[in-house]
């Protein structure tokens, strides 16, 4: 399977997935998935932490890339 960073948003991360051989690129399978930060106590979105962005930063440099153009 290989997985990578869509998207990161303010409060929501989308990664995209597929599903391939590991010796060939013949795709079985793709998809997405979202996920949204919630507070525990308000159980409302919140925003991503500056660490959690710090941490995830070297995984969406292509989003970074692609935004510039």
């Amino acid at each position: 399977m290989r997985v990578w960073v869509e998207r990161l948003g303010r409060t929501s991360l989308t990664f995209g997935m597929r599903v391939m051989p590991l010796d060939e690129d013949i795709e079985h399978a793709s998809g997405r998935r979202t996920v949204v930060r919630v507070d525990p106590e308000t159980k409302r979105p919140c925003a991503w932490t500056p660490t959690f962005r710090a941490e995830i930063a070297p995984y969406c440099a292509h989003i970074e890339a692609e935004a510039s153009q």
